[in-house]
């Protein structure tokens, strides 16, 4: 006897006003049958099975618009040439605001600061800075100190500016 599955992805990418923009789908399941994992995979770009952890969640979408920490940051992962106003937003972001976030470690204000760097991140299109944005708000949202400590360190550590990179 066959399952028959309601394929929301089907629907999502037949979707006319979806079909400019690549969309990816990411499942969450109460499904604990191996045998349906097949069809997961086929239906969806990614799956979490419940219950799941941000890191699971994180993990998944990582697979699908991470960058791999193994790889070089300079493969695709950097921006191309910022517009004056970038430079500027960048230089506030990492240099004025990170050490007194890293010296007060306030959680409000780190979970305020990924927000400005996730818009940050869209806004230029700088993915790693993307991905490192929504790992600083899962730690801020697990209250997790040594992680919130270790991304905002991978923030300080970046290069002050991408135009030579």
């Amino acid at each position: 006897m066959s399952c028959a599955w309601f394929k929301p992805s089907d629907a999502i990418h037949s979707d006319p006003e979806l079909q400019h923009a690549p969309v990816k789908i990411v499942a969450v399941t109460a499904s604990s049958l191996s045998s349906e994992e097949k069809v997961l995979r086929e239906s969806f770009d990614a799956y979490v099975r419940k219950p799941y952890t941000p890191r699971d969640l994180f993990s998944a979408l990582d697979s699908l618009f991470g960058v791999n920490q193994a790889k070089s940051e300079k493969s695709g992962s950097m921006p191309g040439r910022w517009r004056q106003i970038h430079r500027e937003q960048w230089r506030q972001l990492q240099g004025a605001d990170l050490p007194a976030l890293q010296q007060n470690m306030r959680m409000r204000e780190i979970g305020d600061f990924a927000k400005s760097l996730w818009q940050f991140s869209v806004d230029t299109e700088f993915s790693l800075l993307g991905i490192r944005a929504v790992a600083l708000s899962n730690a801020v949202q697990c209250f997790d100190v040594a992680g919130v400590n270790n991304v905002l360190a991978l923030i300080a550590a970046m290069p002050e500016s991408f135009d030579e990179c």
